[in-house]
């Protein structure tokens, strides 16, 4: 539950706080994969990267070849390069990133920057987190509340 009128920045910070929860929350649900024989590609090291760059497409209303640009993407041969000198990048836990900064990886022929520097741009970490307070928003479910088709209210949170 957010409260209403909120500033343009305050909600990106909300946004932004229950994203990092809700995108936390499926990757760790996603290691039950691995115990059931399902694979354990939970925290790969793309997931949370890729899920923030996502949201910061509508942040910044930019598209997705602005905003790979923007990262200096790597192409399928150096991807490929890559993903065949460090096996495992997807299911080993010593690759895996539980991290909203990326986790680079050597890369002995790369001559572009500004991937070769191995550095995330600073416009994909300007939005912090608000903390989760009852003043602007706070989580609600129908464990929270006996009544659960009429959600709590109390001032100043609206629905």
């Amino acid at each position: 539950m957010v409260r209403f009128g909120l500033d343009i920045l305050v909600r990106k910070r909300v946004a932004m706080a229950i994203f990092r929860e809700v995108s936390w929350i499926f990757e760790h649900r996603q290691r039950f994969g691995a115990i059931i024989g399902r694979g354990g590609s939970s925290f790969e090291p793309a997931d949370l990267i890729s899920n923030l760059l996502g949201l910061y497409s509508v942040f910044r209303n930019e598209t997705e070849e602005q905003i790979l640009e923007r990262c200096g993407e790597l192409g399928a041969r150096e991807s490929l390069r890559i993903y065949r000198r460090f096996p495992g990048t997807f299911t080993e836990e010593r690759y895996k990133n539980r991290e909203w900064t990326p986790r680079f990886f050597e890369n002995d022929e790369c001559t572009h920057t500004p991937r070769c520097k191995q550095e995330f741009p600073k416009e994909f970490q300007e939005v912090e987190p608000h903390p989760q307070d009852n003043s602007v928003f706070r989580r609600w479910s129908s464990v929270d509340n006996p009544m659960p088709d009429i959600p709590p209210l109390s001032p100043p949170i609206i629905v």
